[in-house]
């Protein structure tokens, strides 16, 4: 694959340096193109043509994509895309976006995006120990007395496979959207009839060791979300309006 980048035209007003946009446009255009991890960067010179810019605001931009885990340095080789380049691009996103709106169904969508890098993760690095885990919090939410209780419980499943990763940045990412989307739950009183059976089969999906069923087992999870959400949000609205007539 030819990397084709556009020369910098960097706003005199903006914050950010020429490294970081230089990052920002290499870590773009990654994605854009659906890069194939092991893919080697172009080299310095040739990124410093493409950009404008010198040769000290490349190994700047590169060190940058180093530290986070999108490219590695192979001495004497140059630089490749690594293999779970993506995730440290849509954390990034994720987070800005966080920022910007925490409507249910956005943060809906912004765990699905994570949770789907989770699964892969997570089926190739869980230890017994994290097993043990997931199916202790699984109890709680056969054991809870209140469906504020089972909520409680459902987000430690899916924190405990997150935690699986070993993957710091997911779990954080996961303590931010959890507690918000549990909330939102709480506060529409949302059934969780289907919650135990739901959430033994992404357990079972781990111990399976079968990423891609683990995968679709969180979107069709999330879907039943964004569904009974959307039922009891319907539900609140034609109550409110026959009281408002009484």
């Amino acid at each position: 694959m030819k990397f084709n980048f556009s020369p910098l035209e960097i706003p005199s007003e903006e914050r950010k340096t020429e490294h970081q946009q230089v990052a920002e446009e290499i870590t773009e255009f990654l994605i854009k193109k659906d890069v194939s991890p092991g893919h080697k960067l172009p080299s310095e010179q040739a990124l410093m043509d493409e950009f404008g810019v010198s040769r000290s605001t490349i190994r700047q931009a590169l060190q940058f994509l180093i530290s986070i885990g999108v490219i590695v340095s192979i001495p004497g080789r140059g630089h490749f895309v690594t293999e779970q380049y993506q995730i440290p691009i849509k954390t990034k996103k994720l987070q800005q976006h966080l920022l910007a709106d925490r409507a249910f169904f956005q943060l809906l969508e912004a765990r699905e995006l994570i949770e789907r890098e989770i699964a892969y993760l997570a089926v190739k690095r869980a230890t017994k120990e994290d097993i043990k885990a997931m199916d202790n919090a699984l109890q709680r939410i056969k054991e809870a007395e209140s469906v504020d209780g089972q909520i409680d419980a459902a987000e430690q499943v899916h924190l405990q496979i997150a935690r699986a990763t070993k993957n710091n940045v997911l779990v954080g990412l996961m303590e931010q959207l959890l507690p918000k989307i549990a909330q939102k739950a709480k506060d529409v009183n949302m059934p969780l009839g289907e919650d135990f059976r739901q959430h033994k089969l992404l357990i079972d999906k781990v111990k399976e060791g079968n990423e891609k069923e683990l995968e679709q087992a969180i979107v069709d999870h999330l879907e039943y979300m964004r569904s009974e959400f959307l039922e009891e949000l319907e539900e609140e609205t034609s109550d409110k309006s026959i009281t408002s007539k009484t």
